[in-house]
């Protein structure tokens, strides 16, 4: 197949450097540092509030005849053993801890899941296990979030530098990318899907800690921002219609809003529980925590969050993946119909729901007529066999082309541009032997 394209016109020296780095995901890395750099700053400052605040000397009250001035050492003397009467010690000591124990910023970072604050606690030291309990759950979850947000900073990396060899790789070839499908590279993809996972995993951890909350909500508005400066303001004075592949990286900024409003169906989900769980041990004695424990040995948040792991795992992961791999079956019943049957396929409901959208949406819209659609159907054909040829060896990168092919271009040129890059690959490598 012989392809012809507007190639990319080589650049040495610094200039060529520049030119090769991928400028959006520069920016989307600089970003998420940033909100990782914010996420570690509350951290230490909920991990030095804590530390202050146990060590933190008072007036001093006398427990089974010794003086304690701080939640530490009280919490020392219980654990020891030290203070342990129960009638009257004990409730002195806890009672004593509970009035000390004020937590501003751990407080504030549990507001929007009030957990146990409609619990009435028997006993001061139910009260205090309950306090302390809250305080651990707040730096907890700021703690795994960042620890998360640090390995979505490593894939982002791992990103720029591959983006960075692809981009050298497209000089060096001399490829064509107008489209942002022209980068016909399975490993990046791969590393890609698997970062998108990671960054969305620390989105949902964050939503545990009402501080992490208010600065993923910053993050976002700042992407949303970025985009709507990208797509509206610079088009405009530009007077330009932005390139697919530039209003491909605009988009790279804009979060995916199933993901806030499954986000906030979680806080939602995790207050009502919280007050149907007040409602319950007040006016019934049941604990639904104990329930749920016996039913499920996991907590509800973790419920969820193991959920929506294995939700994004389906949707945005393992689906592709399977897509990917059952590509020589798609391929096998593509083609059974159009050799057999050719234009008069296009009758055929069951085929044409398979078909790419390319395909299937523009017979859908009007947009294609059945003459039109059989053209883009031998050209699709023509296409497989070229990928086929080339990557014959390669079944993994093969697979993902023709997963390309059949579901995310989005013009005939944009095939072009695929196939030329592939044979500017494949023509490179034969020079070279």
């Amino acid at each position: 197949m012989k392809l012809s394209m507007k190639k990319i016109n080589p650049v040495k020296g610094f200039a060529y450097t520049l030119r090769n780095i991928d400028w959006a995901q520069v920016v989307k890395l600089i970003l998420w540092c940033a909100f990782v750099g914010v996420l570690l700053f509350f951290l230490v400052a909920v991990m030095q509030e804590r530390a202050n605040v146990n060590g933190e000397i008072h007036t001093a009250v006398t427990i089974g005849g010794v003086d304690y001035t701080n939640i530490n050492d009280i919490r020392a003397a219980i654990k020891s053993g030290v203070i342990s009467d129960p009638t009257n010690d004990l409730p002195t000591a806890y009672t004593t801890m509970l009035s000390w124990a004020k937590y501003p910023m751990t407080d504030f970072s549990l507001m929007l899941f009030m957990p146990g604050a409609l619990l009435p606690s028997a006993t001061p030291a139910d009260a205090w296990t309950l306090r302390w309990n809250n305080v651990t759950v707040a730096y907890s979850y700021l703690f795994i979030t960042a620890l998360i947000a640090l390995v979505g900073i490593a894939m982002l990396v791992i990103i720029n530098f591959t983006m960075y060899l692809e981009h050298h790789r497209e000089h060096k070839y001399n490829l064509s990318v107008k489209y942002p499908n022209s980068q016909v590279n399975y490993d990046l993809f791969n590393v890609k899907m698997y970062a998108d996972l990671v960054l969305n995993l620390a989105m949902v951890f964050a939503f545990f800690n009402f501080i992490s909350t208010l600065i993923v909500i910053g993050y976002w508005l700042l992407l949303y921002t970025l985009n709507f400066i990208i797509e509206k303001i610079i088009a405009k004075l530009l007077s330009v219609k932005l390139p697919a592949a530039i209003k491909e990286s605009a988009n790279s900024f804009k979060p995916d809003k199933s993901m806030l409003f499954y986000l906030i169906a979680i806080m939602l989900f995790q207050n009502s529980y919280t007050i149907v769980k007040g409602v319950f041990i007040n006016n019934f004695g049941v604990n639904l925590d104990l329930v749920i424990s016996i039913i499920l040995p996991i907590g509800t948040i973790t419920l969820i969050i193991g959920l929506f792991i294995k939700n994004m795992m389906d949707s945005k992961v393992s689906s592709v993946k399977k897509g990917i791999k059952s590509m020589p079956a798609t391929v096998s019943s593509f083609r059974v119909f159009f050799y057999t049957q050719k234009e008069e396929s296009l009758d055929d409901y069951s085929f044409v729901s398979t078909l790419p959208p390319l395909v299937k949406n523009g017979l859908t819209s009007g947009s294609l007529n059945k003459k039109q659609a059989y053209v883009i159907l031998t050209k699709l054909n023509q296409s497989i066999i070229f990928v086929e040829q080339a990557y014959a060896k390669d079944p993994k990168q093969k697979n993902y082309l023709l997963y390309v092919l059949f579901n995310l271009v989005s013009s005939t040129e944009e095939i072009d541009e695929i196939l030329f890059n592939i044979q500017q690959i494949q023509t490179y490598k034969a020079g070279k032997k």
